[in-house]
């Protein structure tokens, strides 16, 4: 018996790639207040750049300060996704949820909202036109930023309350909106989350993401299909392989230390194709076989392929607490006859596979 590891044609290691138009939201910002207690409430250094929690356990959370915009712009504006809920998505006071959907090319600490795919911001109050930097320290966010005309500088859409809104007692939570400017009317929300797309382009049936990240993206392989096949170039590592028998139990153990590959590009395209490894004794025919019915030796459990084919290609920057979970199915959780995890001496480089497999296994 063998097992051997190569590349794409290989019967036992392969590498799977598949272009992937949907991304993740990935959590950046959450809050729940509570006015009456008044718990729950970032402190003022969220507005000087100073503060950044990194455990989204931990209320209040936020990573903006954190962020490397660049790493999160995409298409030929370089515009980022957002996504802004109020109150889990459940009706607010005037019977209506909030949850939107939108992008924008200015940065969220930038003081005016530009190039919204919900039309132009002008001086106006009341419309959702994306966020920007809030001119008050009441708020981090809002949805006006800071208009030149202090007419229309009315803090709707706020996100991020600071302890300096508990200590003047005037807000009652995050002002979504304030009908006819009737203070006593206003539409207020207790909770707020602020996501951004990790690639690409997301909707609501993007998966969500809450860990935050230990590695950086660009610490994290890539390779282009076209080098690989035509030069030999690029080829993803195997850090280290090793099989053997145990002969107390007559079983087979495979340890495979593999590099940590992300998307990959191909055809002159970016890094925009979803890429996983199959472990297996047998060819994997990409013409008739499917990634989401694995066979009964392979690295994968066809439990966790029962979702959209998109979902299939996911990810995680924190590896180490994420990998082999259902949410990042590019790593999935391996079944019973395999384990993986990151290497201890390259957490953000180097995924290891371990295989036991009985004599009535095989």
């Amino acid at each position: 018996m063998s097992f051997d590891y190569f590349l794409m044609l290989s019967w036992a290691y392969l590498m799977v790639a598949v272009r992937v138009n949907a991304g993740s939201w990935k959590l950046i910002l959450s809050q729940e207040v509570d006015p009456a207690g008044g718990t729950g409430y970032f402190p003022v250094t969220l507005i000087t750049d100073d503060y950044s929690q990194t455990d989204p356990s931990i209320n209040p959370f936020s990573i903006i300060n954190a962020i490397d915009p660049e790493n999160y712009a995409v298409g030929t504006n370089a515009a980022f996704q957002f996504r802004l809920r109020y109150n889990d998505g459940y009706a607010l006071s005037n019977g209506n949820p909030f949850d939107m959907t939108w992008t924008q090319e200015s940065w969220l600490t930038q003081t005016s909202i530009i190039g919204s795919s919900l039309g132009d911001h002008s001086n106006e109050c009341g419309v959702f036109r994306g966020l920007a930097r809030s001119d008050a320290d009441v708020y981090y966010l809002d949805g006006n930023g800071q208009p030149t005309d202090v007419t229309f500088n009315c803090r709707y859409f706020s996100v991020g309350l600071t302890q300096s809104a508990f200590d003047t007692g005037y807000y009652d939570g995050y002002m979504i909106t304030d009908p006819a400017n009737a203070i006593p009317n206003a539409i207020y929300a207790t909770k707020a989350e602020l996501y951004i797309c990790t690639d690409a382009e997301c909707d609501d049936s993007s998966p969500i993401i809450t860990s935050t990240a230990t590695c950086d993206e660009s610490s994290i392989a890539t390779f282009d299909w076209d080098d690989l096949m035509t030069s030999g170039t690029a080829k993803p590592e195997v850090v280290a392989f090793d099989m053997n028998v145990d002969e107390t139990d007559l079983s087979l153990n495979i340890e495979v230390q593999l590099t940590l590959e992300g998307r990959s590009s191909a055809d002159v395209d970016d890094a925009i194709y979803g890429t996983t490894y199959v472990l297996d004794f047998e060819d994997f025919d990409a013409h008739a076989d499917s990634i989401a019915q694995p066979g009964t030796c392979q690295n994968r459990d066809a439990d966790d392929f029962t979702g959209a084919f998109d979902t299939f290609w996911e990810y995680s920057l924190s590896p180490v607490d994420d990998i082999g979970t259902a949410p990042y199915l590019a790593y999935p959780p391996p079944g019973d006859l395999w384990t993986v995890s990151m290497a201890s001496d390259n957490e953000c480089g180097a995924v290891v596979y371990t295989g036991k497999f009985t004599w009535n296994d095989l």
